[in-house]
């Protein structure tokens, strides 16, 4: 309440003005005694033109000046400008606003942008009174994903984590006891919640939004069986003409429910959306009587993402997924919806080889901000290959871990050369560089083991996380998980399961697809980004940014 009552009082006025024409070209004409408290009347002023705001800031040398006009006897400011930028910018605009300040008047063409404006303000007056710059951990498995980004941000800006979100309770106990991003925050809360049922709590505005949605319905074996299902669906019957039809009715009305989800945050709302996109596909795909719940649970959670980022309105948004998932629609929606929102939209598929891991495994950035943030992905630079072979980071396992899988490698390479399944990539321990530990399906990789003098072995989750370039806090999280076996040995409902052999339920728990050394080098760039965008805020330096360490 501080920050925004000190906020107002820096407003002189707000005013929402229509353009009118003159010489055939847009004028921006507005007049009124408040322009006068903001810059006083005969004052040279320069017009720095942009797209969502454009600025008039005192300048001896401006081109321009607040014109002095007496009405009723009182002195009022005027401003008038006509001329081809101007006439370039807001062609196609009927009107905007004026917010006029103590030594500066902007022009903004929605209140959108000056909400944008008060939370960078409000940003930048929070770190300089040494808080920090606050995220929110979505589905991010044990947190190893949100470590990262903030390890990274913390280059740049403070920052740290306000609350994470974990639908699974074994999930998040297991992060908030071990992850150290819990032990660096001990305020911070972890709702045990579906994200539809967390978004009806109260929650803490966050700058910054790290999600890691589950990936099972986006992978590209759930892509071929989709494709397989569609195939055979076109095989019996296509669509027929009601089909169609139906499909065009039901397009208006998830459009009219958006709008109804973008103006309030409700889960009623939400639920209908999710229900009505889920009609969507069923029309899509004919004849799939009953959709896997994974898709369900994949529809749902890229809404209530939506959803939430509507509400707190952050300034960036952090997606990690597989790279299939930019075909899904469910991804092509939320990347519409979010631009609407005014947020940009830029992505890249890296692999974590790139930044020094040893696997080489494709993962998915996708990065929404509000400008001016602007983030260039595909710069971020590289980190030397890694040197280091696959021996040195195996661990000793029982002898009851190796057995001979060769009669099944024979089947398995015999299904691929008519066109199923997937190669096993057999490895002798000298490589530098592997394949994906699971599924590398860009390869053609189904799995990886390690042949050896007592047969054949799956690599360990301890192991998979040296792979992937975990440093010893993380590495100690996957010890703790396998301890504790707190999802290996149990199924989906909860009931207990006999223990698979070597369960690599670490890796599940902990975010078995992440590598810390490429979401790290990600978080610094978008941290990089915000200290720019701080440090020329207003036109001039208003914050000293002495966060490196």
């Amino acid at each position: 309440m501080k920050t925004a009552s000190k906020l107002m009082q820096r407003l002189t006025g707000i005013a929402k003005v229509n353009l009118g024409l003159k010489r055939k070209q847009r004028r921006l004409y507005y007049e009124g005694a408040a322009i006068n408290r903001a810059i006083p009347v005969g004052t040279p002023v320069r017009l720095t033109p942009g797209v969502t705001r454009t600025t008039l800031v005192p300048d001896a040398d401006g081109k321009h000046s607040i014109i002095r006009r007496t009405i009723a006897g009182k002195e009022h400011g005027v401003i008038d400008i006509v001329n081809k930028t101007i006439h370039s910018l807001y062609r196609h605009t009927e009107s905007v606003y004026f917010v006029l300040r103590e030594g500066l008047i902007e022009i903004l063409t929605s209140l959108t942008a000056l909400q944008d404006r008060q939370q960078w303000q409000a940003l930048a007056e929070k770190l300089k009174r040494g808080g920090k710059l606050t995220i929110a951990s979505i589905c991010s498995g044990g947190d190893i994903l949100t470590r990262a980004i903030i390890d990274g941000l913390s280059k740049h800006v403070p920052a740290q984590l306000a609350y994470s979100c974990e639908a699974d309770p074994a999930v998040g106990s297991m992060a908030v006891a071990h992850s150290p991003v819990w032990q660096d925050n001990p305020d911070a809360i972890c709702y045990h919640l579906p994200l539809q049922q967390m978004l009806s709590q109260p929650l803490p505005r966050t700058d910054g939004i790290v999600a890691s949605l589950p990936c099972t319905s986006l992978s590209s074996l759930a892509e071929a069986d989709r494709r397989r299902r569609m195939s055979k669906a076109r095989q019996d019957k296509a669509l027929d003409d009601s089909a169609s039809q139906a499909l065009g009715e039901e397009l208006p009305a998830l459009k009219l429910a958006l709008a109804r989800l973008a103006q309030r945050n409700d889960t009623t709302v939400l639920a209908e959306v999710t229900e009505r996109l889920e009609r969507l596909e069923r029309m899509a795909t004919p004849n799939t009587a009953t959709k896997p719940m994974d898709e369900v649970e994949k529809n749902s959670l890229f809404m209530g993402l939506y959803a939430l980022a509507s509400q707190s309105r952050p300034l960036f948004v952090v997606l990690e997924n597989v790279h299939a998932a930019l075909n899904d629609l469910s991804m092509k929606l939320l990347i519409t919806w979010m631009q609407g929102l005014g947020y940009q939209f830029s992505y890249e598929v890296r692999c974590a080889s790139d930044h020094g891991a040893m696997e080489q495994r494709p993962r998915l950035a996708a990065l929404f901000t509000l400008p001016p943030i602007s983030v260039e992905l595909q710069v971020i630079p590289t980190r030397p290959a890694n040197q280091v072979p696959l021996n040195a980071l195996l661990q000793p396992v029982p002898d009851s871990a190796w057995s001979d899988m060769s009669k099944g490698i024979a089947r398995g390479e015999a299904q691929l050369a008519k066109g199923n399944g997937f190669e096993v990539k057999q490895l002798t321990g000298d490589e530098t560089r592997i394949g994906c530990i699971g599924a590398q399906y860009w390869r053609g990789y189904k799995t990886c083991v390690i042949v050896g003098e007592q047969g054949h072995r799956q690599i360990t989750p301890l192991e998979r996380a040296r792979a992937m370039g975990w440093d010893e806090a993380d590495q100690a999280q996957v010890i703790a998980t396998i301890e504790r076996e707190a999802l290996g040995n149990r199924d989906s409902n909860g009931k207990t399961r006999r223990p698979r052999k070597h369960s690599r339920a670490g890796s599940e728990l902990v975010g078995n697809a992440i590598s810390p050394p490429m979401w790290r080098d990600i978080g610094s760039a978008i941290g990089a980004a915000i200290a720019r965008t701080l440090a020329t805020f207003n036109g001039q330096p208003q914050l000293s940014l002495a966060f490196d360490g």
